[in-house]
């Protein structure tokens, strides 16, 4: 009996933990964009999908009077939402690593992994032929 007391009581906070961990996921979206201003690898259609779709559940979670699925989806629409925010404040924004290597023509930032510059197509400089003596 003890033990059906204590499973039933765990069936009613695991479900809570995982709204917090589902928030949290979010949330630590939000926090990163804050730190490092970088959007340019997320979708600014998708968290606007994700916000809608959070927005329209909720509504009927509220409907249904079910407050755990209501606090869920208002918990992940709210970091969506900003995230959508941060998408469009930060669009021109661009990540900088001081080991990154510098165009030589056009002192563009290259990714490592660029043979090319993106921006004005000279080769990086470990592309470069030796010159010859």
């Amino acid at each position: 009996m003890v033990i059906i007391m204590y499973m039933e009581v765990l069936f009613d906070y695991i479900p809570w933990i995982a709204v917090v961990i589902l928030s949290l996921g979010y949330w630590s979206q939000v926090y990163k964009i804050h730190i490092h201003k970088e959007v340019r690898d997320l979708s600014l259609l998708s968290y606007v999908f994700l916000s809608t779709g959070f927005a329209i559940m909720a509504l009927k979670a509220y409907s249904e009077n079910s407050t755990i699925f209501l606090v869920k989806q208002v918990a992940t629409f709210i970091p969506a939402v900003i995230v959508c925010f941060q998408i469009v404040a930060h669009k021109d924004d661009h990540w900088h690593d001081d080991d990154d290597e510098i165009c030589s023509n056009c002192n563009a930032e290259l990714e490592p992994h660029w043979k090319y510059c993106a921006y004005c197509g000279t080769p990086s400089l470990e592309n470069k032929p030796a010159k010859q003596a």
